[in-house]
This record gives structure tokens, C-alpha cells and sequence, in this order.
């Protein structure tokens, strides 16, 4: 079975489903509320900010959890927050809080920086705490050095455990009719904490196809912004 529980989050409480895949549907008897305001631009009309805050009352505690999961019997969900402020068409920050009412403790806490420019330029800076499970930094980036030459890098660090979850490096060049991706990559299995290292070399022929290892998935997981059909 391939099913796993969603990050939960402002955008989870009106799923019909908590659960990836097919073979495991939630049971529920809730009611999700939930409140969102949104700034726009008087002349451009785009979004400037937006605020989010919603929770899950539950009538029935839900029963159906994932093997060796135990039910929590509770009558609430934690209290989801999401804020958003675009200053200008190139900065975006981003903050998501989780408010445990039964426990009185965070759950969750995380900020995000993202910005753009020039021709496909993207930065990102996170942090990201769980108490006591998650402390974690995530650099991530796509640095055009020249009309056809990009850097690709990100690097995720884990505060708690010192040490580096996943390291990725190299570069990209764009031509009229093809384009060449080489990248390393480090990162730890969860189980164990084995380190693992790939090499990825991608030629693709646009309007034929590619050539070596895929990269466009890894890379729109790995940097926020990124967007193989883009390039």
C-alpha cells in the first residue's frame, strides 16, 4: 500500500481525504472553519498579502489512522495560520503557525523567503521547527551566470541533528534546440540515516525528448519556484 497521511495545514481542513493514494479513505464527522483576507493592488490588482486561519471541530473522533498509528481521541484540530506578503513582483515571505489549544504549544512553525529575477533567477531561504522532532534550514536557488549558463544548488540542514539532510549542486545550459543539466546530489535515506550520492546528466532535445537521467521532477521538489516547462 502506498498510502500516507497529508502535511497538515490550512489547505487540508476541506479535504475530503487526509490520506495519499487509494486504498485508505478517512472517516469524518467535522466541521472545518476557516477564515481568509487578501490585500490587492488597486492598480495591478495582484496580491499584496493574504492571511488564513482555520480549525477542525470534530463531532466524532475520526477511527481510521495508517498501521501502528494509535487514534487520538480529541475534540479539535490544532489551529492553522498562514500569512503571505508580495512587497513587489520578485519577493514573496511566507509564514505558517500551528497552535496546539489542548497541549497550549506550538506544533509547527515555519518561514520562507522566496525571490526572483532576471531570466529564471529563484531564491528561497526556510526554516522550519516541529518541538522536539524538526529544526531544519532549506537554501535553495537557480543563479543565471550568463545568457545561456545557470548555477542549481540547494542544501538542507538539520539544526537538531547537525548534520546535512540533502546537498544538491551543479549547473544548466540553454540552447535554441537542446539543453544539458548536470547535477550531485547527497542526501539521507530516513531509515538508518544512510548517505546516499547520485550523479545526474540530462540532454534534452526540445520538441524530441531526453537523453540520461530525468531532472525536472527532482528539481521542482527540491527548489520552490522551479518549473521544468519554464526553462
Amino acid at each position: 500500500f502506498d498510502s500516507a497521511e497529508l502535511d497538515f495545514g490550512y489547505s487540508q481542513l476541506f479535504r475530503y481525504n487526509r490520506f495519499t493514494g487509494a486504498d485508505r479513505h478517512s472517516d469524518a464527522n467535522q466541521l472545518a472553519i476557516g477564515v481568509s483576507t487578501r490585500l490587492l493592488d488597486a492598480g495591478s490588482g495582484e496580491e499584496r498579502a493574504a492571511l488564513s486561519i482555520g480549525q477542525i471541530h470534530y463531532f466524532d473522533p475520526p477511527d481510521v489512522e495508517l498501521p501502528g498509528v494509535v487514534p487520538v481521541d480529541r475534540s479539535q484540530s490544532v489551529l492553522v495560520a498562514e500569512a503571505s506578503y508580495n512587497p513587489n513582483e520578485r519577493w514573496r515571505l511566507t509564514l505558517a503557525q500551528q497552535w496546539d489549544p489542548e497541549l497550549e504549544r506550538t506544533r509547527l512553525s515555519s518561514f520562507r523567503a522566496n525571490y526572483r529575477w532576471g531570466r529564471g533567477g529563484i531564491a528561497s531561504a526556510t526554516y522550519r521547527y516541529r518541538p522536539d522532532r524538526i529544526e531544519q534550514i532549506d537554501l535553495a536557488g537557480v543563479v543565471p551566470v550568463s545568457e545561456r549558463w545557470s548555477l542549481i544548488g540547494r542544501y538542507n540542514y538539520s539544526l537538531r541533528d547537525n548534520r546535512s539532510f540533502e546537498s544538491l549542486f551543479g549547473f544548466e545550459y540553454e540552447a535554441c534546440c537542446y539543453a544539458l543539466r548536470v547535477l550531485a546530489r547527497q542526501y539521507l535515506r530516513a531509515a538508518g540515516f544512510e548517505r546516499n550520492t547520485g550523479i545526474y546528466l540530462e540532454v534534452e532535445l526540445k520538441g524530441l525528448g531526453t537523453l540520461g537521467r530525468k531532472t525536472g521532477a527532482l528539481l521542482e521538489r527540491a527548489i520552490l519556484g522551479y518549473r521544468e516547462s519554464d526553462r
